[in-house]
């Protein structure tokens, strides 16, 4: 994990003098995460092989996990089609507003290309993966809906406020 900050950290170094830090950036960490997989798979197959099964574990369970309730896929109902049903009844009207709130992050995020809202999307995007894989993984979803979901509602708010400038609500 260290390297990982440390090359971020230096690839940021590298491309800030060229002004190519918004555009570029992206793609060469994606051009880095293909090469290192690439670059694991070939020369170092036990760590590769370490963090393909933990993949495999938490998308394609064992058959004596998956008779633990909390293994199954939220994303598919117990007769195994495609269905919100859990989503919905373990977070009710937050869903929407969530699902709104990401839209809004990711609309901020090509704005302006803020570190700390760049963060803040993947980590909403991992842990919703891990929660479409497994329903154990809504306790951890919980916590980053309210975070989306408080997105839309802080514009809201923002909008009201910088059209009344006698009343400012923030």
């Amino acid at each position: 994990m260290i390297a990982i900050f440390i090359v971020c950290y230096l690839l940021h170094i590298a491309l800030k003098p060229n002004k190519l830090t918004k555009k570029l950036y992206p793609l060469v960490l994606v051009a880095i995460s293909i090469l290192t997989i690439f670059i694991l798979n070939k020369f170092f197959p036990h760590i590769y092989a370490s963090i393909h099964n933990g993949y495999n574990l938490l998308f394609h369970p064992t058959p004596g996990m998956a008779t633990i309730s909390e293994v199954h896929p939220s994303i598919l109902n117990f007769s195994g089609k495609l269905s919100i049903q859990i989503f919905w009844n373990s977070l009710f009207w937050a869903m929407p507003l969530a699902i709104i709130g990401l839209g809004y992050l990711g609309y901020r995020i090509y704005k302006n290309q803020r570190p700390a809202e760049i963060f803040l999307l993947v980590w909403e995007l991992i842990i919703i993966a891990a929660a479409c894989a497994q329903i154990r993984f809504n306790y951890y979803l919980a916590v980053n809906v309210a975070i989306l979901a408080g997105l839309p509602i802080y514009a809201l708010f923002y909008l009201i406020s910088s059209s009344n400038p006698k009343e400012n609500l923030l």
